[in-house]
């Protein structure tokens, strides 16, 4: 939890200046944050502190604006929850995806080609056009055994979201 919280200080500045945020808007490793500040407290032995830290995790999000908001705890928490059977997270992720994907808003073109909202497939699949639902494209990559063998340093998994957004930042300032 602390080398989250601190990655996602450290992260912060980069976030704001390639997004155009300001310290107002968290990022994802806040978000992170306190859904691993939830998940400590579902692991505990006593039941008062296993109800009430992730409820406080999900109500800070009401005064803290993370990236993803309480939804994106609340999808973490949940997440870890369903862990033990594969059953449980496909049913649950694309509960959720659907839920998300219906109260965010649609996208009106995808790969270039517009979207027709008329068309009745397109109707059905419609919770999934949106930001939030074509979370259900990650799905097949947590449910696949990916265990290759392949050791990565912990530090140098960690700088890879920082990595990213000054990668970022470094292609916007050379194209502007």
């Amino acid at each position: 939890l602390l080398r989250v919280l601190s990655l996602a200080f450290i992260s912060q500045p980069i976030y704001n200046y390639v997004l155009g945020h300001y310290w107002n808007n968290l990022n994802i490793l806040f978000t992170l944050s306190l859904a691993l500040l939830g998940i400590a407290g579902m692991q505990t032995k006593n039941y008062v502190t296993r109800l009430l830290i992730p409820i406080i995790a999900l109500a800070l999000t009401s005064y803290i604006n993370v990236d993803y908001g309480t939804a994106g705890v609340l999808f973490v928490m949940l997440l870890y929850l369903a862990k033990e059977s594969k059953a449980s997270v496909l049913a649950f992720f694309i509960t959720f995806t659907m839920y998300w994907g219906i109260t965010s808003f649609s996208m009106q073109s995808l790969f270039g080609i517009n979207i027709n909202y008329g068309n009745r497939f397109v109707q059905i699949i419609s919770p999934w056009l949106s930001m939030q639902g074509l979370a259900i494209l990650a799905l097949p990559f947590i449910l696949i055994n990916t265990n290759s063998g392949i050791k990565i340093n912990k530090w140098i998994s960690y700088s890879l979201y920082p990595a990213h957004l000054f990668l970022i930042a470094l292609l916007q300032y050379i194209l502007k």
